[in-house]
């Protein structure tokens, strides 16, 4: 929750307020990243980004954090997802990014992802898109704290980034959650940061894809060529 002073509130009257408020804050922060490239500090805390060298087409069910994050331990996702890459597997995204998306299988494991981090994580973001070229809603939260994305699925993934106001309080999770009813595709999500020690940048680059390349090759109104 936003923090807010009124002209004219007394003493008594902002005390009260604080009390009502501080429990929707409980010490987490989040912030719609739009579909720009993500952000090199969230929060005050240094990001740096995730690398998966692992087999594409594989099913995974962790991610390792990189080694210069603050947090120790994978990042475990609630159910197995498909590895992927934009242009090798996932057809659209958004700015530069061309690197790993993994893809949630609504069909077998509903509409509901969550995403689980190691001890020491203070600041995370996400980026997600729909496995169809329309737009979808998603309801995306860390206990109290969330918003709604819509969000195109014609180049048009969007971030989200959480983080903890209070040094004694990590991250726990995050978890996301489709609310349209209109397509049953799934979604990717992909583009992991989490926070550093001081002075890492970001890291994320990539090369442009053009669209009307993407859906001439995968066609069918989709974001997935699956591996078959």
């Amino acid at each position: 929750m936003g923090r807010f002073v009124w002209e004219g509130m007394t003493p008594a009257l902002g005390a009260f307020l604080v009390v009502l408020a501080t429990p929707a804050g409980a010490g987490v922060v989040s912030l719609n990243l739009g579909t720009g490239s993500p952000p090199s500090t969230l929060g005050g805390f240094d990001m740096v980004s995730f690398v998966d060298t692992g087999v594409l087409g594989g099913m995974v069910t962790e991610v390792a954090t990189p080694p210069s994050a603050t947090a120790s331990g994978p990042i475990q996702f609630s159910s197995p997802l498909e590895h992927a890459r934009v242009g090798n597997g996932w057809g659209t995204w958004s700015h530069t990014y061309n690197g790993d998306v993994y893809w949630f299988d609504e069909l077998l494991d509903g509409n509901s992802l969550t995403l689980t981090f190691p001890q020491g994580t203070q600041a995370f973001y996400v980026y997600l898109e729909p496995d169809f070229f329309g737009t979808a809603s998603f309801g995306v939260s860390s206990g109290l704290a969330g918003t709604t994305l819509d969000v195109s699925g014609n180049g048009g993934a969007t971030g989200i980034g959480f983080y903890s106001d209070d040094p004694g309080q990590d991250l726990l999770s995050i978890t996301i959650e489709k609310q349209s009813a209109d397509f049953s595709n799934g979604f990717g999500v992909g583009e992991f940061g989490i926070n550093g020690v001081n002075g890492v940048p970001d890291g994320s680059s990539g090369v442009t894809i053009g669209v009307v390349t993407l859906l001439g090759f995968w066609g069918l109104g989709r974001q997935m060529r699956r591996w078959e």
